[in-house]
């Protein structure tokens, strides 16, 4: 085991874990008094600008430690912060299994009749929901994938996973798919695939003060018309559909801007999936692109304050180590009207937004 040690603002972290854990996260200060830390991940396109083929190398290497899967498969990516995550995950999957492969990922945002709620009791918004599970489409589904970026005590996965139980009680397997996995030991009662585990111990020297849960008002389910793996499972086609036919329309935004060479793409909050496959295209066609999304969650680190969500939710938002200057374009993709909050992200970061609900 290696042990590495994290002096933060808040105080000492101590890891002990079975590989370097530098590679794969730094560790900042967070304003939480339960948890002063938080795990900054260089994969995962959160709150760090990441290369595109780093994120698909951590995809491919969670799925080369999955075992055989039984029959049709769907894969949970857990929002905010992993949704895309569990979209890597179940792309990769998607590639290589001859069953269908299905994706969903779970959401702050209650937009569907048939959206099942449950707690991620550690979050700073703890409210998710999971939407699609009714569909006919699932009823052959034998395993189930859940995609998160760590795994702390396994609560929020227990508690999904009872709601699957009810909604698809032929499912035979259930799998834990994790970036880091840190659960102590009287928690480690289920396996789980992951790229880095071990145990921590915090010493705090300063406690903030709390910041209060972002829970917002109920979002209009019209605002978010647009969908991709929230409101019902997708597969590769509905997937390639969605993509071909937007094409044209990414063409026409982008075709009179000069992007010049290195562009960083960014998803808004939770709607990370559709951006990244927007910044793939935009590789492919030669350009230096990396990857990160917007987030609720505070954090003692550098941020630009990117003011209240363009959902109607109330909710303040921010971006991370955001480094203008390391790119030629910033490109932010929302699947919302574009409004007042949308033309103050494009002030701030500087940054050409597109609208994906006029692409609808």
């Amino acid at each position: 085991m290696i042990n590495t040690v994290y002096s933060i603002p808040t105080g000492t972290l101590t890891l002990q874990t079975n590989a370097d854990p530098t590679a794969l996260l730094e560790v900042q200060a967070r304003h939480n008094p339960k948890r002063g830390f938080l795990f900054v991940s260089k994969v995962l396109g959160k709150h760090l600008a990441v290369p595109l083929e780093h994120m698909r190398r951590s995809y491919r290497a969670l799925v080369e430690q999955l075992p055989s899967l039984m029959g049709e498969t769907l894969v949970i990516g857990m929002a905010e912060t992993a949704t895309q995550l569990g979209y890597g995950v179940w792309n990769e999957l998607a590639q290589r299994e001859h069953d269908t492969v299905w994706f969903l990922h779970t959401t702050r945002y209650k937009t569907s009749d048939d959206a099942l709620g449950f707690e991620e009791s550690h979050s700073h918004a703890p409210s998710q929901w999971i939407q699609g599970l009714s569909n006919s489409c699932l009823k052959n589904v034998k395993t189930v994938v859940l995609v998160d970026d760590e795994l702390s005590t396994g609560k929020t996965f227990h508690a999904l996973q009872n709601v699957i139980s009810q909604a698809l009680p032929e499912v035979q397997q259930v799998h834990w798919v994790c970036l880091t996995d840190f659960r102590p030991p009287e928690h480690r009662n289920y396996p789980a695939v992951s790229l880095l585990e071990g145990s921590w111990a915090f010493e705090w020297s300063h406690v903030p003060e709390n910041v209060k849960a972002a829970e917002g008002r109920a979002v209009d389910p019209s605002c978010i018309p647009f969908d991709f793996g929230r409101k019902a499972p997708m597969d590769r086609a509905l997937r390639d559909n969605h993509i071909g036919a937007n094409l044209e329309n990414l063409n026409d935004e982008l075709v009179w801007r000069g992007l010049g060479q290195k562009v960083l793409v960014v998803g808004s909050g939770e709607f990370m999936p559709y951006a990244f496959e927007m910044a793939q295209i935009l590789e492919a066609r030669g350009l230096n692109v990396c990857f990160q999304a917007t987030t609720r969650s505070p954090a003692l680190m550098p941020r630009v304050e990117l003011g209240v969500d363009h959902y109607g939710e109330g909710v303040d938002q921010y971006i991370y180590n955001f480094d203008r200057a390391a790119f030629d374009s910033v490109v932010v993709f929302a699947e919302t009207n574009v409004n007042d909050q949308l033309s103050h992200i494009a002030e701030r970061l500087n940054a050409h937004v597109i609208n994906v609900e006029n692409w609808l």
